[in-house]
């Protein structure tokens, strides 16, 4: 009963995202964490594992909105003839950022569900000497402390950027137990200020730093 109820849901989550808009033609994936909840604001990005030619055409990131769904229009049926597989990538803070091949399996479903591993979202705020945020046009690295590096001063881990605005960002869903660098400053400036800590630790934990 349980495979069945399962294909009951993808159907009737697939039937609502037609009434929003989505067609049978479009790629509806719905974005979840390991419980099962959708999660907003994870940038999708839809390429194939090999392209054939520089001209391969492949659509712009897309952010999951409030119900954890990306739309991406038309794609259904190019995906289903394609001679090359494709795949969904992920940018968050994972030391191997989360990934869903597009094998035949996967897109027999009317909804393909993209389950994050266990994960948390992370706020980082930054703010200057006398209190006052950041000025906007600041930017922050958020950077991987490898174990090994700990102690070192120079870092080799995957890095991510993000604008500040309000002298804050946020990220959706970060690796939970792994020390990171914040590493931040003014617009103008030629040397950032970095701070190490570790950030959330249990699934779904939301930490600011």
């Amino acid at each position: 009963r349980a495979p069945e109820a399962a294909r009951e849901e993808l159907a009737h989550s697939a039937d609502q995202d037609r009434r929003a808009g989505a067609r049978e033609a479009d790629l509806v994936v719905e974005v979840v964490d390991p419980d099962g909840a959708p999660r907003a604001g994870i940038l999708i990005r839809l390429a194939p594992d090999q392209a054939r030619d520089e001209g391969t055409s492949v659509p712009d990131p897309r952010s999951s909105n409030g119900r954890g769904r990306v739309i991406f229009d038309g794609l259904r049926a190019r995906l289903v003839r394609a001679s090359e597989a494709w795949t969904l990538h992920t940018d968050l803070p994972f030391e191997e950022p989360p990934s869903l091949r597009l094998d035949a399996s996967v897109l027999a479903a009317p909804l393909v569900r993209f389950v994050l591993p266990p994960g948390a979202p992370l706020d980082i705020v930054v703010r200057e000497l006398d209190g006052a945020s950041a000025p906007d046009g600041s930017r922050l690295r958020l950077q991987l402390v490898k174990a090994e590096e700990r102690h070192e001063p120079d870092l080799t881990g995957p890095e991510w950027k993000q604008a500040l605005v309000g002298g804050a960002t946020h990220f959706p869903w970060v690796e939970p137990g792994r020390d990171r660098e914040r590493a931040a400053g003014r617009p103008e400036s030629a040397e950032p200020t970095r701070l190490r800590s570790r950030g959330p630790v249990r699934l779904g934990e939301r930490v600011v730093l």
